[in-house]
């Protein structure tokens, strides 16, 4: 299940003024997402275009030659928070810990950049000092989104304490040393093995590293607040129970692919790729090592029953409903079922596009139109179509 979750940026008019002074300095850069492969992250490398704009920012902010003005120190802040987010929905998330640091050298009050902070160490599992951050946010700035990050660090912190840790190419990975079933090197084999099956099929690599916590059954749902039908979790980090009852390898190995999936599509997107293909590819791939059983994609026979894509693809409804068990159920065969027509007819190639659309802040019509090119309505139909094949 992928959780919601949201950004703030800062935004100011500079005057009339200070448009004139700031725009002779400014310089314009071309910033395309990178297309990594493993392989561009071994050994010895050039700097990113992202760290040649810190290093431009910290020049462009170095010491006034003579004649000219000194930055506002406010405005110099908020230049690298907006870079700071704009580098934490691309997942460079140390790039971004660099902003924010460099935002509170020269606002060390500013509420949004120690938030940003928290989130990235939060992110990194370096929980003490997330919770420094957070704590001097809600300080500045006493808001009940701060307040809800706090408290479930607390409840994590708890329940996290005496884990065990393994790192690994792509995962920082934290168990309980109460899992007698499985060692570490068990969990970080099953987790590479299932990120080179994911980034094969989609041909992207990621470049940080992701926080995967396995918890024990009865722990799993207590620290994370979770609804009793939730099986596994992505909210930035990975989440995963271990052995439940009846819940053995074979399972857990296909939530791991469905969390996974999760983590790639956020990147992908830029943390933008909406809920419904979120979760529908999710399943999909999750198929892969467990497939569904029929009584499950059963939901789907009376079309009298189905979500409108229009609201299918419209977070609002999600929201909405998201607390209703059964109208969740209906969503995620939903949503898998429409992504896997999309593949079946279009390819893997046409998804992975359709995430990288969603980056721009398109709309479901706009990049359904510009990707696959036909209509919502259309497509509508004819996967329609193809349900009522289906189920003679």
């Amino acid at each position: 299940m992928k959780a919601n979750t949201s950004d703030r940026r800062l935004t100011i008019d500079y005057g009339v003024f200070l448009v004139v002074v700031v725009s002779s300095l400014l310089f314009m850069v071309y910033c395309p997402s990178l297309c990594a492969t493993e392989e561009s992250f071994a050994g010895k490398r050039e700097k990113t275009q992202y760290e040649r704009r810190l290093d431009m920012l910290a020049q462009r902010y170095s010491r006034a030659p003579a004649g000219t003005v000194d930055f506002p120190k406010e405005l110099m802040a908020i230049d690298y928070i907006n870079e700071g987010y704009s580098l934490f929905q691309k997942s460079e998330y140390d790039l971004a810990l660099k902003a924010a640091e460099e935002a509170l050298k020269c606002d060390i009050k500013s509420p949004v950049a120690h938030e940003l902070s928290g989130d990235i160490y939060y992110l990194k599992q370096n929980l003490v000092k997330a919770n420094e951050h957070y704590r001097e946010a809600f300080k500045l700035e006493p808001v009940s989104r701060l307040k809800d990050k706090l408290e479930k660090l607390t409840r994590e912190t708890e329940v996290e304490k005496s884990f065990d840790t393994v790192e690994e190419e792509h995962f920082l990975i934290k168990y309980s040393g109460n899992q007698n079933e499985y060692e570490g090197f068990e969990l970080k084999t099953m987790l590479r093995d299932t990120y080179r099956e994911i980034a094969k099929e989609l041909a992207h690599y990621l470049n940080h590293k992701t926080t995967v916590l396995f918890y024990d059954a009865d722990k799993f749902h207590a620290a994370g607040n979770l609804a009793h039908w939730i099986g596994g979790l992505y909210d930035g980090k990975v989440r995963l129970p271990v052995h439940p009852r009846g819940f053995g390898e074979k399972q857990l190995r296909a939530v791991a692919r469905h969390e996974l999936t999760h983590v790639f599509l956020d990147d992908l997107g830029k943390k933008k790729t909406p809920i419904w293909l979120h979760e529908g590819f999710a399943v999909y791939q999750q198929n892969k090592i467990e497939p569904l059983p029929a009584a499950s994609l059963r939901v789907l026979k009376d079309e009298s029953n189905l979500i409108p894509l229009h609201s299918l693809f419209n977070p609002t409804v999600f929201e909405s409903h998201k607390n209703d068990e059964q109208w969740m159920g209906l969503f995620y065969m939903q949503s898998y079922d429409v992504v896997d027509y999309i593949i079946g007819r279009y390819g893997v190639f046409y998804l992975k596009q359709m995430a990288i659309k969603f980056s721009e802040e398109k709309n479901a019509e706009q990049v359904i139109s510009e990707t696959l090119k036909i209509s919502i309505e259309k497509l509508e139909k004819e996967w329609k179509a193809s349900l009522a094949s289906a189920f003679l």
